[in-house]
């Protein structure tokens, strides 16, 4: 039986309830009705019992989402194990709730899927076995989205801890794509994703998700902007999971939204004060101080070509080819020192230091043997998209692999995702780009996959940037699946 923390009764009571039924304290006692705090609602569904791939952690999970809301202001629902029809009818209440206005926020934990770019999140008790019944029997994701929007509402948050492994791979190996594909955030809204597109999330070995185990942590502290929850989460993760999790968001928010709002003490601020100059180009500067494209630094030269860091900007900005010199009168003088020859050695050798290519490019690789390969990334948010293919293959060719467009020994699919924002504190374009790719041998088994994600400011053209991030994460998911592949990790 499916178990549900509340009964049909119950979400039918709630949907016809009036706005003021939803107008909650920020300790999560009720408001008084004369509050102008908008109501803040909130369906959260978490799902476990699947037959033959249950998961550990996610009822939990959605039990400490709803403790959480609730903590910080949010009327919540919260069904568990949920059958098609009952996640169905939830989803329609919801939607009837928002309609009255105030803040929406939709949370899934469990199994999802991607079908031909659609995202879908999957009931208990689902009997899927090909690929052309996951529309009829899961739930569409855009569904939640389409309710969002029907109610015109200002602030939405949408958050999937649902890409974790594929529950109907051994069914049909052509089920489905691997995690979860991108979704376009409307007007409003931030789409929150446990990892990045074409990736999966760990199921955690302790009480909660890894994921929900840092948004339960991060939701409930005070001054948080929606943004900075989210970025916080993102560090903790990574680096939790070696890199191999990396959570992303969409995001179309136009004002700042706080779970919890209050104070933050100076120490634990993210971003510059505001209308501090100084303190907007420490900000950005330490944003891109680490980067290895050449482009961020061009964006903070066109921003602040007197600032603080400005000649070492220019130093990791290729300066243009110059003409060739004339020919030396007497070939016999020795070369003179040069400071710029020498600057551009230092700089060479420190970019080798820090890229992630060159720390497994000389593998002895001799557990599998490197055979041929076909590659199908997909790239997505990006038009033109940058030649993800290129420079995968590239990397891939210089330690032995051969590059084929028929049958081939393994197979490496993915995708490779660029997402753009505004941030409005330090007037620039944020672009980041994520990077997931999987081998597969001739049989369907993986033998290694690589994630990564690289990001930074642009400036008033972002195109060269744009190619130069999705160089670094494609890049930098090689060389980790390349590791993997000769079993050193």
């Amino acid at each position: 039986m499916v178990a549900l923390r509340v009964a049909a009764i119950a979400l039918i009571a709630i949907a016809l309830a009036g706005p003021h039924a939803f107008s909650v304290a920020a300790n999560g006692s009720p408001a008084s009705s004369a509050s102008n705090s908008p109501p803040r609602t909130a369906l959260v569904i978490g799902n476990a019992r699947y037959e033959g791939a249950p998961l550990v952690n996610t009822i939990n999970d959605a039990t400490g989402m709803r403790s959480a809301l609730e903590h910080v202001g949010f009327r919540v629902v919260e069904i568990n194990d949920a059958s098609l029809a009952q996640m169905n009818e939830a989803v329609r209440h919801f939607g009837d709730e928002l309609a009255q206005g105030g803040i929406g926020l939709f949370y899934f934990a469990g199994h999802g899927v991607q079908v031909n770019g659609r995202n879908y999140l999957v009931p208990v008790g689902a009997d899927i076995a090909r690929e052309d019944e996951v529309a009829y029997k899961s739930m569409d994701a855009e569904q939640v989205l389409a309710k969002m929007q029907s109610a015109h509402n200002p602030v939405n948050i949408v958050i999937l801890d649902a890409c974790r492994n594929n529950p109907f791979a051994g069914a049909s190996r052509s089920l489905g794509g691997r995690g979860l594909a991108i979704m376009e955030a409307p007007v409003g809204a931030i789409i929150a994703f446990s990892t990045q597109p074409g990736a999966e999330a760990s199921d955690g070995s302790g009480k909660n998700g890894l994921y929900t185990q840092y948004l339960l942590k991060f939701l409930v502290e005070p001054g948080l902007k929606v943004e900075d929850v989210f970025k916080r989460v993102r560090a903790s993760v990574r680096t939790d999971s070696n890199g191999r999790q990396i959570p992303w968001e969409s995001t179309s928010l136009e004002g700042d939204f706080y779970f919890q709002p209050g104070a933050i003490h100076e120490s634990e601020r993210i971003g510059p004060t505001p209308n501090d100059p100084g303190a907007l180009e420490l900000a950005f500067w330490e944003a891109i101080q680490g980067s290895q494209n050449p482009s961020a630094y061009a964006v903070y030269l066109e921003r602040y070509p007197n600032g603080r860091f400005a000649g070492i900007a220019r130093s990791r900005v290729p300066a243009p080819a110059a003409p060739a010199a004339p020919a030396a009168a007497d070939a016999r003088s020795p070369q003179t020192f040069s400071f710029s020859r020498e600057e551009a050695r230092l700089e060479r050798e420190s970019a080798a230091r820090s890229d992630p290519w060159a720390r497994v490019a000389n593998l002895q690789c001799s557990s599998r043997a490197k055979g041929s390969v076909r590659i199908d990334l997909g790239v997505q948010g990006s038009s033109p998209a940058p030649p993800a293919n290129q420079f995968l293959a590239a990397k891939l060719r210089s330690v032995g692999f051969q590059i084929v467009s028929g049958a081939a020994e393994y197979r490496i699919s993915g995708t490779v995702v660029t997402q753009r924002s505004v941030n409005r504190k330090l007037d620039l374009q944020e672009l980041a780009t994520a990077t997931s790719i999987n081998m597969s041998d001739v049989g369907g088994r993986e033998v290694a996959s690589g994630v990564a994600r690289a990001e930074s400011y642009g400036g008033s053209d972002t195109s060269g940037l744009e190619s130069d991030l999705v160089r670094e994460s494609v890049e930098e998911a090689t060389a980790a699946l390349y590791s993997e592949f000769c079993g050193a990790r």
